[in-house]
This record gives structure tokens, C-alpha cells and sequence, in this order.
């Protein structure tokens, strides 16, 4: 049902529940008032849910959770308020949350992250709190720039990772290194020289060869256990240095690896 760029005002009927046959439901573009109806959450046939720009208020009911044939929830420029339901995490087949310009507080609920499917997610305009949690990373369609949040950052796994660095500087006489900018600084590990991060700070790439001229950054001595510590890494380059001794099997422990590219010397 699409009754969307009408002039329709009033509140949506709680009757729309009973349409339990209903797979799209379209009143966007109205003058639509009133609080959303939780027996919307009945619609469990319902794959697309529009009621953007409209004039609708209060919370967004944690009953449309239910609806987890879902694939678009677009309720954007209203004047909702309160916090995401985290029931909305359940929506498993959900590609689109649009929620922006709206007037919802609070943290985003970490269960979002379980939206594995999810291509499209809009919540600037409002006025949410907190970080953005890391799972959400890979929505490629956002507007988290405008949201003005940043990532959740994983304290723990930072300061082990950061650790770990410092024991591999040692190890392989990084005062010598050809480039050692931002080492040991108490600056994000993403400065270091050949360190790349992801959203939550933890490393993905430990890469001290240069690809301009394929030379290596005057590393030597061995590579230290603790780099079986860094277990985030997807990229490890340490090509044409001087490491020398024996492979640390703690390597072993990094199973996000994807590309291992080192040469040792004796």
C-alpha cells in the first residue's frame, strides 16, 4: 500500500495491524501526527516500511523488531524521539535504516551491529550520544561524518596492540630504523610509520617496506613472539631487511592474516 505525496493529516490507524498481508507500506510525504503504532509490528509479511517526512512523534516502538522480513525502514525528517529500540537489531534482512533528522537521543544500541545485510544507514540530525559501534563499520552508504560520532574503540585491544609494537621496535633496533616517525609516541597507532588501523583502532597492517622503490626500512634482529599479539593483522610486509633467527611461531595466532610477505637472514 502506497499512499505517500498526499496531504493525508491525523494519526496512523492501529487498525493498519490487521493487514497482515501487507509487504509494503508507503505513507510517506503526508502530514501524518501522532506516535507510530506498535501493532505495526504485526506486518510480519512487511518488506518495506516508509513513513519519512511526516510529522510523527514519540519513540519509535521496539515492536516493529518483529518484522523481520524487513528490508527497508525509512523514517526519516519526523520529529521522533527517545532511543533506538535495540530490537531493531533483530531485523536481520534490514539493508536500509534511514533515521535522519529526527529529534532521537541516546547511544546507538550495539545490537545494530548484527545487521550483517545492512547497505544504508542514515542518523545525522538527531541528537545521539556515544560512539559508533565497530561492526557498522562496513555499511558502505552512511553519513557518519554528519552524525558527529566517532567509532567505538577497543580500549583493550589497542593498548595489547600497541604493546606489541613497542616489543617489535626493540626487537629489530627500531632507533636505526630508516623511518620510525610516530613510533612510541603516545600518538593513534595509525601514525606510525607503516601501521594501518581500523575504526576501533586496532592494527590491520604492519607494512616497513616501501613500495616506491622496493626497499625495506633497515630492519634487524629477529621478529619477537609478541607479534603473535597483533590479532587484528591482515598485512604483514617486512620484506627486504635484515631480520634474521627463526620464524616466532606465535605468528600462528594471527588467523586474520591474508598476506605474509617477511625475509629473514642468518
Amino acid at each position: 500500500m502506497a499512499l505517500s505525496g498526499n496531504e493525508l493529516s491525523g494519526e496512523i490507524p492501529a487498525e493498519f495491524g490487521d493487514l497482515t498481508n501487507l509487504e509494503v507500506l508507503y505513507l510517506a510525504g503526508n502530514q501524518l501526527t501522532g506516535a507510530i503504532p506498535p501493532e505495526l509490528g504485526n506486518l510480519t509479511n512487511l518488506g518495506q516500511l516508509g513513513l519519512f517526512e511526516n510529522e510523527l512523534s514519540g519513540e519509535i516502538p521496539p515492536e516493529l523488531g518483529s518484522l523481520t522480513k524487513l528490508q527497508w525502514l525509512h523514517l526519516s525528517r519526523n520529529q521522533l524521539s527517545g532511543e533506538i529500540p535495540p530490537e531493531l537489531g533483530s531485523l536481520t534482512k534490514l539493508q536500509g535504516l534511514l533515521l535522519e533528522q529526527n529529534e532521537l537521543s541516546g547511544e546507538i544500541p550495539p545490537e545494530l551491529g548484527s545487521l550483517t545485510k545492512l547497505q544504508w544507514l542514515h542518523l545525522s540530525g538527531n541528537q545521539l550520544s556515544g560512539c559508533i559501534p565497530t561492526a557498522l563499520a562496513d555499511v558502505e552508504n552512511n553519513d557518519f561524518a554528519d552524525a558527529g560520532l566517532s567509532f567505538c574503540q577497543d580500549e583493550a585491544g589497542v593498548a595489547a596492540d600497541r604493546a606489541a609494537l613497542v616489543a617489535f621496535y626493540h626487537a629489530t633496533d627500531g632507533p636505526n630504523w630508516t623511518n620510525n616517525d610516530g613510533w612510541l609516541s603516545d600518538a593513534p597507532l595509525s601514525s606510525w610509520h607503516g601501521v594501518t588501523t581500523d575504526a576501533a583502532g586496532r592494527v590491520l597492517v604492519l607494512g616497513l617496506l616501501d613500495t616506491s622503490d622496493w626497499t625495506g626500512n633497515g630492519l634487524s634482529g629477529a621478529i619477537p613472539p609478541e607479534i603473535g599479539n597483533l590479532t587484528s593483522l591482515r598485512v604483514l610486509d617486512l620484506r627486504e631487511n635484515e631480520l634474521s633467527g627463526a620464524i616466532p611461531a606465535e605468528i600462528g595466532n594471527l588467523a586474520n592474516l591474508t598476506w605474509l610477505g617477511s625475509a629473514t637472514t642468518s
